[in-house]
């Protein structure tokens, strides 16, 4: 940075007072900075408040006071906004770097015109003349911002900007689809309302064109995505570093400097607000990835869960090292995923189907787990100033909602092999929702034996007839409880949707693994039809149709889910020749 300061002022761009000052402002604000996160241990830019904490931090830096040393980087602050806003000030509200003129139509509209009620008309038919289907709706949204005491509040040159802001969007929308013209507008302006008061924001959407085009096709290609960022402004800082967006995902990497974070944060409260601000910037980066048409459906979901695994791993070693209770230094404790999770098809309004395990040969360990479980489920759905983590769903321990929170090792095992007091152990679902459960975070050596019961209970020998029965009954009381009453079709629970290929996968893992040990991996749906293509159950040009139906399936749920839908419904016609393959298949497995 100093150098590129020296170099500056050696070609002219910087006069050398300049360049001095603004070297010793740079210095001055890294000392502080260093200073503040030398004392917590922490990556903090954040001031102190407490005053004791203030004067602190004034003596380090050699002010006999807090008020002394505001004084000092106040000036510093001060004189480097001016000379950015000198830098760029060519660039504000004219044609350079601004992509608009003032005789724009984007400029005309965007103007005083919108405080007089005599120009609507003449605005909204400009609006027209930049491909605005529907201007109305649009017209009403600029006029109430721009009279609006938010937008008025503004600073000159914060005003300045979020006009090239509105002027650029209002150009840029004659791209795309008429349609979501007023969609995309409305979102823009949802988003800057969040941003409005943050210069830098703004500056940077402003200065930096193909961020803004970035942002631009986030709320046009996706209403999730829209409220995703709009909720979460600050991961707007994603937009300008390309190379994290292009880095490889290395989740041993991110879990080891997430933990490391965890480590030196001041206290609980900033340890949740950091796994959550880590989590949303990951979930960020693969939504780019995602939108900019570089993964498919599965490997989303793939990344989506080795994160979650992630989050969820450095989280129990968090809470337990500040766990009162603990006896010792690691936890005799795992999660174990099922559903979404479980099977590595995770989404990104998937909430988390979990169980808890322990092996911990302790008198109290039953207690000291439950309430350590307790204490992890409230940083994991806790909402706080950064928002949310997880929605965690742990119906599917054993016995359900009336079960026991965290379950010992052996009592797991017992109550899956059906070992023992038959009144307490495992129902066939149980095991259908086992074919595709996993180990995910906490112990290994738990997760191994988990792994090896798992194994166990898949291999048992079962009638077919009887599985048979079993399975079409809970696919009929699981219909019964997703009833639609709409004439969409619904791709997950109605017949010949995706639920229906998932039993009948379910119910070849169940018969089969005994004889074809390659079912017992949890390799994913399509994997798994094509191991029962080659146990000879189905026939492999089937196999590549049910397949194909399937990720068709997913990826329309996934556009679907994108665009907002709680449900993933759509044209029965539109499918119709998949889901006549599926209830075909159906048929034939159960009769």
């Amino acid at each position: 940075m100093l150098k590129v300061l020296a170099r500056a002022a050696a070609h002219g761009l910087l006069v050398p007072a300049v360049c001095e000052q603004l070297t010793d402002a740079y210095l001055f604000l890294r000392t502080v900075e260093h200073r503040l996160q030398y004392r917590n241990d922490v990556q903090t830019h954040a001031m102190p408040v407490a005053d004791d904490e203030r004067l602190l931090l004034a003596k380090s830096l050699g002010f006999a006071n807090y008020a002394a040393l505001m004084e000092k980087l106040d000036a510093h602050r001060e004189f480097v906004e001016q000379q950015f806003d000198a830098i760029f000030a060519d660039k504000v509200g004219g044609e350079n770097g601004c992509g608009v003129t003032d005789d724009s139509a984007a400029s005309q509209i965007w103007s005083s015109a919108l405080a007089d009620e005599s120009a609507q008309e003449e605005l909204a038919a400009r609006l027209t003349g930049l491909g605005f289907a529907d201007p109305a709706p649009v017209l009403s949204r600029l006029t109430g911002e721009w009279n609006s005491s938010r937008y008025n509040g503004l600073t000159e040159q914060s005003r300045k900007r979020f006009d090239i802001v509105v002027q650029r969007a209002l150009e840029s929308v004659q791209s795309i689809d008429p349609a979501r013209h007023g969609d995309t507008i409305a979102r823009l302006f949802d988003l800057l309302e969040t941003i409005g008061k943050r210069g830098a924001y703004l500056t940077l959407l402003t200065e930096y064109p193909a961020a803004l085009e970035r942002v631009l096709s986030v709320l046009l290609g996706s209403r999730w995505a829209s409220g995703y960022l709009i909720r979460h402004p600050q991961l707007l800082d994603e937009w300008f570093d390309d190379e994290a967006i292009a880095s490889p995902f290395d989740w041993g990497v991110f879990k080891h400097s997430l933990t490391a974070r965890l480590d030196v944060a001041e206290d609980a409260e900033h340890q949740m607000d950091l796994l959550r601000h880590a989590h949303q910037a990951e979930v960020f980066r693969i939504l780019l990835i995602d939108l900019a048409g570089h993964l498919t459906v599965e490997h989303v979901s793939d990344r989506l869960s080795e994160l979650a695994d992630a989050v969820l791993d450095a989280t129990v070693q968090t809470v337990w090292k500040q766990f009162p209770k603990r006896h010792r230094d690691v936890p005799r404790f795992s999660i174990i995923a099922y559903g979404k999770l479980g099977g590595k098809e995770l989404g990104y309004l998937s909430d988390l189907d979990l169980i808890f395990l322990y092996d911990d040969p302790g008198d109290a360990a039953s207690d000291i787990y439950t309430s350590f479980a307790r204490r992890l489920i409230t940083w994991l759905t806790a909402a706080t100033g950064a928002g949310t983590l997880f929605d965690v769903d742990l119906r599917l321990r054993p016995n359900g909602e009336s079960g026991l929170l965290v379950t010992r090792l052996d009592s797991f095992r017992r109550y899956q092999i059906r070992e023992g007091n038959a009144a307490n152990t495992a129902w066939v679902w149980e095991h259908q929702a086992l074919s595709r459960a996993r180990y995910c975070a906490g112990d290994a050596e738990i997760g191994a034996a988990f792994e090896q019961i798992r194994a166990d209970v898949l291999t048992i020998e079962r009638d077919p007839a009887t599985l048979a029965r079993d399975i079409v009954e809970m696919r009929e009381k699981v219909a019964a409880g997703h009833p639609n009453r709409s004439e969409l079709f619904d791709l997950k629970h109605d017949r010949g949707g995706m639920m229906d290929i998932e039993f009948i996968v379910q119910y070849w893992v169940l018969l089969h693994s005994r004889e074809h040990r390659e079912f017992v991996r949890n390799a994913g749906n399509i994997t798994l039809l094509k191991i029962a293509a080659r146990s000879g159950l189905i026939a492999a040009e089937e196999v590549d149709a049910i397949g194909a139906v399937y990720r068709h399936y997913r990826k329309l749920q996934h556009t679907l889910r994108l665009e907002g839908m709680e449900k993933a419904r759509v044209v029965p016609e539109n499918v119709q020749g998949e889901r006549e393959a599926v209830t075909a298949l159906w048929e034939r497995v159960f009769g």
